[in-house]
């Protein structure tokens, strides 16, 4: 009887094996450290191959709740009046024949807590080497505060208008070249401007401020708008 054994060294495959999986343990702890909700959309079977744990701290739901909804629970989240437009803008996105199509949409989704948030939803169609669209990997930001603030300057300057534009006083506002930018009517007939002057103010552009022979409607208060241009400020007339 003859017994023949054959041996392998494995060492450096194990090794390989060890550093793989421990790349990997660290590549999945860095996406569920980040502040980004990151996910993997696919597009076969419109499940979520995966969902980082900051989901949690944007929307309240947790990384297996959105799994388990799948992409049409999420969607079913988002505001009525957002929810066409991002279905259109994934249709659109898919369509393209671009290896890896990228955009960025905004919506508002609805949270654990009953309240809306808006959303920054950043992502890749990734395709297979057949072009056919196989994931969407994308990265969600939560951009509420910042959608308020921006919502809020705008209702400020709508309010800001209105009051200027029908105030009994007379406005205007001009950059430091002297252009003309805005007025209110009765600014506009205090200094009886016509039309073809306005229009000449608002496109006018002077390299170096210095006031000329159109500027002398102000009277005796040139001087006084001249030290506002130079210095910056306000003068009442």
């Amino acid at each position: 009887f003859t017994a023949i054994a054959v041996g392998h060294d494995i060492t450096e495959r194990k090794r390989a094996e060890r550093a793989l999986v421990e790349s990997e343990v660290r590549f999945k702890q860095a996406l569920d450290k980040s502040r980004d909700m990151l996910y993997r959309l696919n597009l076969e079977t419109l499940t979520y191959d995966y969902v980082s744990a900051s989901v949690t701290d944007i929307t309240g739901y947790t990384p297996d709740e959105v799994i388990a909804m799948g992409s049409a629970g999420m969607r079913s989240l988002v505001h009525p009046e957002d929810a066409e437009r991002l279905g259109d803008h994934r249709e659109s996105l898919v369509l393209v024949s671009e290896a890896e199509a990228s955009s960025t949409t905004e919506y508002r989704l609805l949270c654990r807590d009953g309240t809306y948030r808006w959303l920054s939803d950043s992502h890749t169609v990734i395709r297979s080497e057949a072009s056919r669209p196989q994931y969407i990997i994308g990265s969600v930001r939560d951009i509420t505060e910042q959608r308020l603030a921006q919502e809020a300057l705008r209702e400020s300057e709508r309010f800001n208008k209105t009051v200027i534009q029908h105030a009994p006083l007379g406005v205007s506002v001009r950059n430091r070249t002297g252009r003309l930018l805005a007025y209110n009517d009765a600014w506009k007939r205090i200094w009886d401007m016509s039309e073809e002057r306005l229009q000449e103010d608002m496109r006018r552009e002077r390299s170096v401020l210095r006031f000329d022979d159109r500027d002398n409607y102000l009277g005796e208060w040139r001087e006084k708008v001249r030290e506002v241009y130079e210095n910056g400020g306000s003068v009442h007339v």
